[in-house]
């Protein structure tokens, strides 16, 4: 006969899930913090950056198996949904210019850590950390890392763009 552990028979993706399960919930942006600008970098036009004005709502869902993400802006809804087990997954890109391909590379204390990347035009990658400060608010910490600066055909400097976006949950 064989013993029977006594430990946790849940998946790695379950604990993942549990452990990002806080972040669930609609988000109301409140602070933007200097996106226009990495918009400007990706050489997106104006009337597109402040079309995003409109994206003022946010929804997290850290489910059993992946964790997704939707953005409502007027009558245009982006879902993703990332796998816990860090694996690509390919969506149309935010600013509707072809496809990106992202995964879930971290999940720690509360945190998930989001790589995503494309190419051309303005081929490059984000880092987004989603985390709480507080029950109540929500930090995406946004690192851009763009081949070139789109307004100068030059890479840019600093070589990687740091942003923060700021939202606090709906009731």
């Amino acid at each position: 006969l064989k013993a029977r552990s006594s430990g946790s028979t849940a998946s790695p993706e379950f604990a993942m899930h549990t452990k990002a399960k806080g972040l669930s919930g609609e988000w109301k942006l409140k602070d933007s913090g200097a996106q226009d600008e990495a918009m400007k970098m990706m050489g997106l036009g104006y009337l597109f950056r402040k079309a995003t004005t409109l994206a003022r709502g946010l929804t997290l869902a850290a489910t059993e198996r992946d964790f997704r993400i939707t953005t409502r802006a007027s009558i245009i809804e982006i879902q993703e949904a990332y796998s816990w087990d860090g694996s690509a997954a390919s969506f149309s890109r935010r600013d509707k210019r072809g496809k990106h391909k992202a995964r879930v590379v971290r999940v720690r204390d509360g945190v998930v850590e989001l790589h995503v990347e494309w190419g051309k035009p303005a081929a490059g990658n984000l880092i987004q950390t989603f985390k709480l400060n507080g029950p109540n608010e929500l930090v995406i910490e946004n690192q851009l890392a763009l081949q070139v600066d789109e307004r100068t055909g030059k890479p840019p400097k600093p070589a990687v763009f740091t942003y923060n976006q700021i939202y606090t949950r709906k009731n």
